[in-house]
């Protein structure tokens, strides 16, 4: 039997409290996702914004287990809703993300995947230097001995090159970088070199 994401970040309660926090949950999450309610847009960014806030700090557990639910739940909030939803999200992911990052990469690895799959779906509603801090990030990745699919790596940044407008000036120091890598004769390159020759081309 799956647990519930819901319910694992709710920690170790009784059954009827479980119950009644995932159905609050979930009704955070259904109304976060609501251009017109009957309540009002005050009540409803506090009612959200108050629940949204115990999911991301949830995100930041010190049980993996819990942490990875929360991830899932910032994922399903990040996947349908309204703007005032998006940004915490995208500003706690890239946070975390870089705490990682910096941290240790092949320690963290599980963690830094997590916070990758709600700023995927968000990556056209980030601004130009989220898009920028996203795009030096995933980068570090790349050029970390210990990222084995690196071929992910290009793929994110792709993505990233595609939802901006002009991608050459914007993640121009990055793309020196990736230049670099690619023109290196390491064994690292060697199976993503034509996916980084792609990438500058729709540049």
């Amino acid at each position: 039997m799956l647990l519930d994401p819901l319910s694992m970040v709710h920690g170790q309660h009784s059954r009827l409290s479980i119950s009644a926090s995932v159905a609050g949950q979930r009704w955070c999450m259904l109304l976060a996702t609501r251009r017109a309610s009957h309540f009002a847009e005050s009540d409803v960014r506090r009612i959200v914004g108050n629940n949204l806030h115990s999911v991301l700090r949830h995100c930041r557990s010190a049980d993996a287990d819990v942490a990875a639910a929360a991830m899932i739940v910032a994922s399903i909030y990040a996947a349908d809703a309204l703007p005032f939803v998006r940004q915490p999200v995208a500003e706690a992911m890239l946070a975390l993300m870089e705490e990682l990052v910096k941290s240790n990469v092949h320690a963290n690895l599980r963690q830094i995947g997590c916070c990758m799959r709600p700023l995927a779906i968000l990556m056209r509603w980030l601004s130009k230097p989220q898009r920028q801090k996203l795009v030096s990030l995933v980068v570090k990745l790349l050029l970390d001995s210990s990222v084995t699919n690196k071929l992910l790596a290009v793929w994110d940044l792709k993505m990233l090159w595609l939802v901006d407008d002009a991608p050459r000036q914007t993640y121009a120091e990055a793309e020196q970088q990736l230049r670099a890598f690619a023109h290196s004769d390491t064994a690292a390159v060697r199976p993503v070199r034509w996916a980084l020759e792609d990438l500058f081309d729709s540049s």
